[in-house]
């Protein structure tokens, strides 16, 4: 069923000084000029619980341990808040559990999908502190959300994430991004900023323009970071279809298990998730 959405307008400062922006100039990822563009955000998608999120499991190592299935990860549905659950069953697995929303060929507004600039944000939390101890088998690697847009013309999909390194071995907490290298082999980009891990709600915003297939900006916890620099992650997918769809996630990955492939498992809360992009024909005057 087809529905309607009102154009809402999304204001991020108490006080907004009116501006007007030159589109060429955010197509070109200028970072200033994208900073009070939040009046012409159009909201396509809103969630406070990932009641509507599907859950796949992506196993990342099975030479060591054994071969994951898609049992072994899941999203818990409370009123206010999901639980997205790495290793569900304590097996010797290392398995991403990976929630996400998808949007085939047609927005919920009914616009065809767009190049254009995509804004997805919302709230994390996680349950527990990570720590360097094989014997707290609840131990986080990594905290992940992502825009994800595929083009089935290249079997390619570019991809505009946050990555929060969790590991308690490693100890440093980067909050980092998947971008690729110029032959486009897939890299971590270390941003500077560094989150040690609280139990709280952490806000988190990924801004990415899919027609030039490069970053704007990333917020994290009141951090944000230019990365109009900084190209998308691209990723082949020959395996997968050949409708235009854009998809976003919710990320869980338990601690890497080691050469002995320990038993961890991982959970992370997420709520109050927004999707939109940015439209410039949005009369601001409604």
């Amino acid at each position: 069923m087809k529905k309607n959405f009102n154009k809402i307008r999304i204001l991020v400062f108490v006080f907004f000084i009116p501006c007007i922006l030159n589109a060429n100039n955010i197509d070109k990822g200028n970072y200033d000029e994208v900073s009070n563009f939040s009046p012409f955000v159009k909201l396509i998608y809103k969630s406070n619980n990932l009641e509507d999120f599907s859950v796949f499991a992506e196993c990342l190592d099975n030479e060591r341990c054994d071969k994951c299935r898609r049992d072994d990860v899941g999203i818990k549905v409370f009123d206010n808040y999901a639980e997205v659950i790495s290793n569900i069953y304590l097996k010797k697995i290392y398995v991403n559990a990976i929630g996400y929303k998808k949007f085939q060929e047609i927005l919920p507004d009914g616009e065809s999908i767009p190049d254009k600039i995509y804004i997805y944000k919302g709230k994390i939390k996680i349950p527990i502190l990570p720590l360097a101890d094989i014997y707290q088998y609840i131990n986080s690697q990594a905290v992940h959300t992502m825009i994800q847009f595929y083009n089935p013309d290249s079997k390619t999909s570019y991809e505009g994430s946050i990555y929060w390194d969790l590991n308690p071995w490693i100890n440093e907490y980067n909050l980092m991004v998947y971008s690729v290298n110029h032959d486009n082999t897939l890299f971590l980009y270390k941003t500077g900023i560094r989150v040690k891990p609280e139990i709280k709600w952490y806000n988190f915003e990924i801004i990415v323009n899919m027609k030039t297939k490069k970053y704007i900006s990333i917020n994290f916890d009141g951090q944000s970071i230019d990365l109009s620099h900084l190209k998308l992650a691209q990723v082949e997918h020959n395996e997968w279809g050949n409708d235009v769809s854009i998809n976003i996630t919710a990320e869980s990955l338990a601690s890497w298990p080691g050469t002995q492939c320990n038993i961890f498992k991982w959970k992370t809360h997420f709520k109050d998730l927004e999707f939109g992009y940015i439209d410039f024909s949005i009369n601001q005057d409604e």
